[in-house]
This record gives structure tokens, C-alpha cells and sequence, in this order.
């Protein structure tokens, strides 16, 4: 496959999946941010997800709060559970796992949601789960092989599990 191919697969990829985003968003579940209800959602720190099993890394639930972000604890478990997106990225970790969905309340804009996964030992671990883009989200994309799953909808074709 030429260069121009490529560019034109990615960008036919990022395009259904900016159409995902917007036909799939959904409204952010409300979860009061207590440690029960935390406990609730992830029992002993995990929780299943379409990777398998993964567990909540250390002060998850305090970085919640610390961080302004106690209103993310139910969008937190439905991204985990329930992603538009699962896309790959090399860092200084290795590689990492983004785990992503988009949210809409009423007529307020898009919002997106995005969970980073990284494997420590063939253990998958959440270190972060912070508002994004959904933009911001597809453009962490650099080639096709980097969206590693997607889920899908009638009338608009994916990958699956890729």
C-alpha cells in the first residue's frame, strides 16, 4: 500500500470514528464520588472491560478527588466498560492502552473521556482518567494498527476488535 493510500485509510478511519463519537454519545451516569460507591463499581480495584480484567492502580479514587474530577467516577466505569475506542500508544511506559467514549448532557457540545491503561508485568493497570476532546482523542491516532478496537454500531462499519 502506497503512502497515499495510507493517509487516505487513516483518514477514513478517523472520520467514522469522529461520526462514532457523535452517534454514540451517551449521558454521563452520576455517581456520588464516595469510597463505597468507588468499591461498588470496582471490587477489589477491578473492573472487566473488552481487554479482559483490569485493575485500578493505587489512589485511583483519591486522584479523583484531588484532581476536580469527582463527577467522572460513573463516566469513569462506563468508558472501562462500554469504550468507543481502545487506542494504542508508545510512551516512555511502553505501550499504554487509551481507553475512550464520548458524553453528551442534553445540548451541551461533545465531551470525551479517555482512561490510560498501561501493562506493568502482564497486569493491565488504570493510572488516569481525564477529559478529553474527542478530536484531541482521534488525533492520537497515527495509523490504522493504532486503533485496536471499536465498537460497533448499525450503519456505520468498524473494526472490532482489530
Amino acid at each position: 500500500m502506497g503512502k497515499k493510500e495510507q493517509t487516505e485509510n487513516l483518514e477514513s478511519l478517523k472520520e467514522r470514528l469522529k461520526r462514532k463519537f457523535d452517534e454514540l454519545a451517551e449521558p454521563m451516569k452520576h455517581v456520588d464520588c464516595t469510597l463505597e460507591n468507588y468499591e461498588k463499581l470496582f471490587p477489589d480495584n477491578k473492573v472487566l472491560t473488552p481487554i479482559g480484567e483490569v485493575n485500578l492502580g493505587k489512589n485511583q479514587f483519591e486522584k479523583l478527588k484531588a484532581n476536580d474530577r469527582e463527577n467522572l467516577l460513573g463516566a469513569m466505569y462506563q468508558t472501562l466498560t462500554d469504550p468507543v475506542a481502545v487506542i494504542k500508544e508508545e510512551d516512555n511506559r511502553g505501550e499504554i492502552k487509551l481507553f475512550t467514549k464520548s458524553f453528551k448532557n442534553g445540548e451541551e457540545r461533545l465531551k470525551g473521556l479517555m482512561s490510560v491503561i498501561i501493562d506493568r508485568n502482564g497486569t493491565k493497570i488504570v493510572i488516569s482518567t481525564h477529559r478529553r476532546k474527542p478530536n484531541n482523542i482521534i488525533n492520537k491516532i497515527k495509523n490504522p494498527a493504532d486503533l485496536l478496537y471499536e465498537k460497533q454500531i448499525d450503519g456505520v462499519a468498524g473494526y472490532g476488535w482489530v
